[in-house]
Parts: C-alpha cells; sequence; structure tokens
C-alpha cells in the first residue's frame, strides 16, 4: 500500500540575525506550509541564526532545552507537522551541527475497552488528563538520564509512532486509576481487556 506525504522544503535568507526573528520567520514560513497541506516541513541549516563560517557559531550553540529546540517541538505540535531543522546543538560541552525532527504527536493514551468505548486522558479528570504528554519524559529524558548515570551512550527509538496493544495486568493497571477518577469504576468488569 502506497502512501503519499506532502512534504515542505522552506527557503529562508541565510545572512545571520539574532535568534529570536529568526523563529519568528521560520514560524510565519512553517505555518504558511502547514497551511498548504505540508506534513513534514524541513527548515534549512542554521535558520535559527544564519550561516557564518565564524567562530561565533560555536556561542550561539544551544542545548536540547533551548529556545530553539522548545520552538520546534511547539511549532510540530500546534502546526500537526513533521518538523525538522539543523541547527549548532550544545551536548555535554560539544558543539555538534545536528538536524532535529519533532512529530506533532504529544502522547495522550487512548484506551480501549471491549464494548467499544475508548478513553484518552482527557476523558478521565483533570489529574489524569495533567498527565498527557510524560511519554517523552520517561521514554527520553529518563533514559538520557540513565545513560548519563552509567556514562554510556543510548539510542532510544521507544515511544515513536503509534501502536495498538492489549495492556498487561490490565485489571491492576487500571485499579491505579480509580483513586483520580472514582467514575471509572463502571469500567471495571472490561478492564482484564483494555488495549
Amino acid at each position: 500500500m502506497s502512501r503519499t506525504i506532502t512534504i515542505a522544503a522552506v527557503q529562508m535568507d541565510a545572512h545571520p540575525a539574532p535568534t529570536a526573528g529568526r523563529l519568528a520567520r521560520a514560524d510565519r514560513l512553517a505555518t504558511a506550509a502547514a497551511n498548504d497541506g505540508a506534513q513534514l516541513v524541513v527548515l534549512p541549516e542554521l535558520f535559527n541564526t544564519g550561516y557564518a563560517y565564524a567562530d561565533a557559531n560555536h556561542r550561539l550553540a544551544e542545548p536540547l532545552d533551548g529556545p530553539t529546540p522548545t520552538w520546534m517541538k511547539q511549532a510540530a505540535a500546534r502546526l500537526n507537522v513533521h518538523l525538522a531543522g539543523s541547527l549548532m546543538l550544545l551536548d555535554q560541552g560539544q558543539v555538534y551541527n545536528a538536524l532535529l525532527l519533532f512529530a506533532p504527536d504529544v502522547s495522550n493514551p487512548t484506551f480501549h475497552f471491549p464494548n467499544g468505548d475508548a478513553l484518552t486522558f482527557d476523558d478521565m479528570g483533570p489529574i489524569l488528563a495533567s498527565m498527557k504528554g510524560t511519554g517523552p519524559l520517561v521514554f527520553g529524558a529518563m533514559i538520557d538520564q540513565q545513560a548519563s548515570w552509567l556514562g554510556v551512550p543510548a539510542v532510544n527509538t521507544v515511544g515513536a509512532g503509534h501502536i495498538r496493544t492489549d495492556i498487561p495486568n490490565g485489571l491492576s493497571s487500571f485499579l491505579t486509576f480509580l483513586p483520580l477518577a472514582p467514575w471509572l469504576v463502571r469500567y471495571l468488569p472490561q478492564a482484564g481487556r483494555m488495549q
């Protein structure tokens, strides 16, 4: 089965300029591409700073939680696109020209019951809704932290894409939700067969 993906290759002036202004320009262009139907938006190399062969590039490098990666993550979710772009990335004191790719998904699992009902964390009350989006922490930041403690590299592909699977020990898992959303007790007879 074939699938068509609409890709936008964004062109920007490469002249060096402050990051805030360049991100605002990238946001306008990525928004226009998304509005035109792009599913993957690819920004140019060093889109956030401009392009220069200068030592200043090292001072402009950002960590993964810096303003550019943060904007990319938020823009991908807001525009519902995959967003890619290259920047000078600061990682453990080293600077790399790195391509980052952010997916639009914010983890919000859907629990399917045998009777056909489906619930997300949003449907399960404000406390559980506040847990939405914690997947990247569990499957990303925590693994990075553990790899750092051990002093070893880690390549992580866990949590990429969508899956549908039975929940192991579904009843036990479901019981942990009940104190936070007691009205879910009506699903208790089906909880052992949740997906």
